[in-house]
């Protein structure tokens, strides 16, 4: 991360998000915007929903418009096992790489 000019400095990337939950709590909507003008760069925007399916079951469909190029489309699927272990799969076509998937492990502990 930064550059290795001297006086070169950190690249920052300003974020903000809001979700809403229904009271119900089976679906989550979300969008995010995120800012990198530092670098001349418009801002990303983020959409996403998220459908519970069944008891630690979700799944997701979003939608993101990044810097110079299309709409891209995400999907994927959450599961939660034992109230303690989560484990994400989401699917994303990008632009400038194709297709790509993204695995997350997440644990809980108190």
């Amino acid at each position: 991360i930064g550059g290795s000019l001297d006086g070169s400095e950190l690249p920052t990337d300003l974020r903000i998000g809001l979700a809403w939950t229904a009271q119900s709590g089976i679906v989550t909507l979300g969008v995010e915007l995120s800012d990198q003008s530092r670098f001349a760069q418009h801002p990303d925007i983020l959409a996403a929903a998220r459908l519970r399916i069944a008891e630690g079951l979700h799944a997701s469909l979003g939608w993101a418009q990044l810097e110079g190029a299309p709409a891209q489309p995400s999907a994927g699927l959450s599961f939660t096992i034992g109230g303690k272990v989560d484990l994400d799969y989401g699917f994303r076509q990008q632009s400038n790489v194709g297709a790509t998937h993204h695995l997350s492990l997440g644990l809980h502990w108190s």
